[in-house]
């Protein structure tokens, strides 16, 4: 895994749980909260709002890797918080999205982008240029179907499909015309002690669930897909 971008359809389908797994599965991973909406990992886990991408973007010297004095820590996850509201998160990238990007590529580790929903105005131009690979995360439900259908179609991206039901992961295939890259179970249990508590998700829990473990396997086949798209280039 390189530099993945997780994205989440219409109807709040885990994505932000979805990269903090991902994250936690990929040794020596960082995690970017940078939904332009605003980001929730701060608050879910008991954050400070900085420092993060804020203090980074600030920060014209040293950037980061520098005594990793812009991260912050979910278990051991390392992260780079995103500001919580709507308006200062846009205006955080507008000014210094460029800056921003640059620092996350010389950084040289494998990262997940929280990066909000399709379709809303995403954190644009900068962050594309250091993406590996885009997912977006969707349910196997009616709402989630319909959502996979809909997608713009000059996104270039993979699917990870939460499979809640009624519909069969290769049936958002068909109509989305992409690729399902893995499938994750509705596990809420997981899901809301992996967002709940600060310290209650490291690498050493991905055996501990169908979730975590699906996750891991996840993380794997991103992983050799993504190394296969960039043999093909």
């Amino acid at each position: 895994m390189s530099t993945v971008l997780v994205l989440g359809v219409k109807g709040s389908p885990g994505a932000t749980t979805t990269a903090l797994l991902l994250a936690g599965c990929t040794e020596g991973a960082l995690l970017v909260d940078a939904d332009p909406d605003g980001g929730v990992l701060a608050v879910r886990h008991g954050l400070s709002r900085e420092p993060g991408l804020s203090t980074l973007a600030a920060d014209r010297t040293a950037g980061l890797g520098s005594g990793d004095r812009h991260l912050q820590w979910i278990g051991d996850v390392a992260v780079l918080v995103g500001p919580d509201h709507p308006e200062r998160a846009s205006a955080l990238w507008a000014r210094a999205g460029s800056r921003l990007a640059d620092s996350i590529r010389a950084y040289g580790r494998p990262t997940v982008i929280d990066g909000g929903r399709v379709g809303r105005s995403r954190t644009g131009a900068p962050l594309e240029q250091v993406v590996d690979l885009t997912v977006v995360v969707a349910r196997s439900d009616t709402e989630g179907l319909v959502a996979a259908m809909n997608l713009p179609e000059d996104l270039d991206a993979g699917l990870i499909v939460v499979d809640s039901g009624p519909h069969a992961p290769a049936e958002l295939a068909e109509t989305s015309g992409r690729a399902v890259l893995g499938t994750l179970p509705l596990d809420r249990r997981t899901a809301s002690a992996v967002n709940g508590e600060a310290l209650a998700w490291s690498r050493r829990a991905a055996t501990r669930s169908p979730l975590a473990r699906s996750a891991q396997t996840l993380a794997g086949a991103i992983k050799v897909f993504s190394a296969e798209r960039e043999g093909v280039r």
